[in-house]
């Protein structure tokens, strides 16, 4: 019997295996990353340390630690954060390998490459937003803050919190083009309909970017700009996909 005609149980089996092992991963990502918290909280503050010291003046001078339990609720956190971005990957991975059953052969083809490159993607945003979005975000805030004559002093529960989330929230937006491409070749979307719904993508972008990273218009704009232009790629992307399978089915009538 093939996995299209499983019964209805089965297929509950088989989501509740895909939770089971999907939280295993996160789990064993978070446990590894509280067990290398110190080797990553040194890893984050990288681009804080290269602004510092550019102006000769050391970490500590910026970083704080305001509570005693502040240690354990960090470790937590960093172990929460970095274990998701550690256990991506890996979800993709059972995700499809729970939803390829129920297509038909041309369309696993396609899908199964498509997981591995939505955990590339989710880790070039991630490196994109550690290269770039994190250390511009910190030079802003920190020379408005000194064109004040002083500089912040920066709780590391908040610096922490702060930088996780942007990484996170990066890795998400990335897979936006691969969703919409994949959701094109199966003929869910067109063009058209991207196009026609533009403003309420616009809409759900901002919403998505208020909601994903720290409570200030500068993080939520740095956000917003790649999801739009994404979002404008994939439409373009999306029109390709259209003449391919116009041209494909002229083709096919002509032979």
């Amino acid at each position: 019997m093939s996995d299209i005609s499983k019964p209805f149980l089965d297929h509950l089996e088989d989501l509740r295996w895909m939770l089971i092992k999907s939280a295993v991963a996160i789990v064993l990502g978070m446990i590894l990353s509280c067990i290398f918290a110190q080797q990553i909280l040194a890893l984050l503050q990288i681009p804080l340390r290269e602004y510092v010291e550019a102006k000769g003046l050391d970490i500590q001078d910026y970083l704080i630690m305001l509570n005693v339990i502040d240690p354990l609720t960090i470790t937590i956190k960093t172990g929460i954060f970095a274990g998701l971005i550690l256990a991506c990957p890996f979800l993709f991975y059972f995700i499809g390998d729970f939803v390829l059953p129920a297509l038909h052969p041309s369309e696993k083809k396609m899908l199964i490459p498509a997981f591995t490159v939505g955990a590339v993607l989710f880790l070039l945003g991630v490196l994109f937003c550690y290269q770039f979005v994190v250390p511009i975000a910190l030079s802003v805030f920190l020379e408005w803050g000194e064109s004040f004559g002083m500089h912040a002093q920066i709780p590391l529960d908040f610096y922490v919190s702060f930088v996780l989330q942007l990484l996170v929230a990066f890795g998400v937006s990335f897979e936006m083009p691969l969703v919409i491409i994949i959701l094109a070749k199966l003929g869910i979307v067109d063009k058209k309909m991207l196009t026609t719904y533009r403003r309420h993508a616009i809409l759900f972008f901002i919403v998505f970017s208020a909601c994903m990273t720290p409570a200030d218009p500068f993080s939520m704009i740095m956000l917003f700009v790649p999801l739009y232009l994404l979002f404008e790629i994939s439409v373009i992307a999306t029109g390709f996909i259209e003449t391919d399978r116009k041209r494909q089915e002229e083709s096919f009538w002509e032979d």
